[in-house]
């Protein structure tokens, strides 16, 4: 509902105080090492103006992990703690006013689910060979978030390539992205992708599914 921070004090709580309280509950935390899960609260916007009392609070939390259940498991204890914070902050101000208590919505903006495949799949051995006759080193080979995700989750062979060029420093501010070599990502998916499918005289190394 919000309010004048000083006209209003201790009739209206803050959506984000609830929304502090909730994120010192598990700032802390400090998920399986293996497999890797991990968590991130990626932004916060909330309030109006700095004389309001914050009606709304928002933030984004990415979780990941390479297991499922610990992905699921992650995801019940985080958002749990929002319950609490809101029930916590209501309560210090002893407010039971249904139109002036803090609620809590929570809303699922992406689901990517868990899945690993053997280093030696054909599928990341196609993509090896297919690297190596290219001349393209390999300097980058690891699990991500990525469209492979759905079919992985459901043991359907799959993996991400890069589309060319040199990047580095994701997602931080010294990031950056150049433009070389940008023509061996076209080829190697071609090259990759007809490995797998088969051509003429040549038999498809994508395994069948029986």
């Amino acid at each position: 509902m919000g309010g004048h921070s000083f006209a209003e004090y201790g009739k209206t709580p803050s959506a984000i105080h609830a929304m502090a309280r909730a994120i010192e509950k598990f700032a802390d935390l400090r998920p399986a090492a293996d497999p890797k899960t991990t968590w991130t609260v990626g932004t916060i916007k909330g309030g109006t103006t700095v004389n309001s009392i914050a009606a709304h609070c928002e933030v984004e939390i990415d979780m990941r992990s390479f297991d499922n259940q610990c992905l699921l498991a992650l995801e019940a204890e985080i958002l749990s703690k929002f319950d609490e914070a809101v029930a916590e902050e209501n309560a210090s101000w002893t407010i039971t006013d249904p139109e002036r208590i803090l609620k809590v919505t929570k809303t699922a903006i992406g689901d990517r689910p868990a899945g690993t495949r053997p280093h030696d799949c054909p599928l990341l051995q196609v993509a090896r060979s297919a690297q190596k006759v290219l001349g393209i080193e390999l300097t980058q080979y690891g699990r991500s978030s990525t469209d492979a995700n759905a079919p992985m989750s459901e043991n359907i062979p799959s993996t991400c390539l890069c589309s060319g060029g040199h990047a580095e420093n994701a997602h931080n501010v010294k990031e950056f992205f150049e433009m070389i070599d940008t023509h061996l990502g076209p080829q190697l998916l071609t090259l990759a992708a007809l490995s797998l499918v088969g051509v003429e005289d040549e038999e498809p190394l994508l395994p069948k599914k029986l």
